[in-house]
């Protein structure tokens, strides 16, 4: 076997190496975007929980919530207050998940 035939098999074993290389970090990329994604899931659903937690928890919260969503005038200074910083933080919920279902990081 002379030089060229030595320099060729080389070359071949390398590539192979790249090739398989690219793979393993291929595998290792998908499995990454899975665990993202399930943790991604597991977040949004603590979080979601712990939204309506608020109401189901306290009689108060859910009370102020009721009339808020008919009548918001109905609500004296604090509770507006809480009404809207609990709508704001739903919606931005909500809007952090369609952002996350936007650039695949949630499944439809």
């Amino acid at each position: 076997m002379d030089w060229d035939a030595v320099s060729a098999l080389s070359d071949i074993i390398a590539a192979a190496a790249i090739i398989g290389s690219f793979m393993y970090v291929g595998l290792q990329t998908r499995q990454n975007t899975s665990a993202l994604r399930n943790a991604s899931v597991r977040e949004n659903m603590t979080t979601f929980q712990a939204l309506f937690n608020a109401s189901i928890n306290s009689k108060e919260t859910a009370d102020m919530m009721a009339r808020g969503m008919v009548d918001m005038n109905t609500l004296d200074k604090p509770d507006r207050l809480r009404f809207y910083a609990l709508n704001v933080k739903s919606l931005r919920f909500f809007e952090s998940m369609f952002w996350q279902w936007q650039h695949g990081g949630l499944d439809d």
